[in-house]
């Protein structure tokens, strides 16, 4: 009985060295993927949940942590005027595809985004990378409006990352 609980805590310890050891590799993937993913936004915060309110989150770029950890709410702002849609239904999907993503889901056509003035998000993409599941929604912050005349509507908008383990 003894020997079958020893070899049992052996068999648990190794199977937590070998997951622990792929969520550090996919830890680095993950981070390159993100890296890729925002290319041409900044990081303006880091959350263990969703401020009450945009208003509360940062317009300053923060330099992108060593890892991207499920848990916890990375958000984003474009450096650059930039097309909402066309980021969602083409060009996220896209980039996560060269990543190794799979299982996208995301909108396909400007039918499948949420009419303006409903509230946020407009839109969600899901994904899965590895271990890691994802979620990137948009989220209007009217504290942009002011410092970002001229650009277009999305320009205005914070992009929310959302990682998880996945199942």
């Amino acid at each position: 009985m003894k020997c079958n609980r020893l070899m049992l805590f052996s068999v648990l310890i190794l199977t937590l060295v070998a997951v622990l050891s792929s969520c550090e590799r996919d830890s680095l993937r993950c981070r390159s993927c993100v890296a890729k993913l925002f290319a041409g936004f900044s990081l303006v915060g880091t959350y263990t949940g969703m401020p009450k309110g945009d208003e509360a989150i940062s317009t300053l770029a923060l330099s992108f942590p060593d890892s991207f950890k499920p848990g916890y709410i990375y958000v984003f702002q474009a450096n650059t005027p930039i097309d909402a849609e066309e980021l969602a239904i083409t060009t996220l999907p896209e980039r996560l595809r060269h990543c190794g993503a799979s299982s996208i889901q995301a909108p396909r056509s400007p039918n499948d985004l949420a009419p303006v003035g409903l509230g946020n998000p407009l839109w969600e993409i899901r994904f899965k990378l590895e271990h890691c599941a994802g979620r990137i929604t948009n989220r209007m912050n009217p504290r942009l409006r002011g410092t970002r005349r001229g650009w277009p509507s999305g320009s205005f908008d914070n992009y929310v990352l959302e990682i998880s383990l996945s199942r």
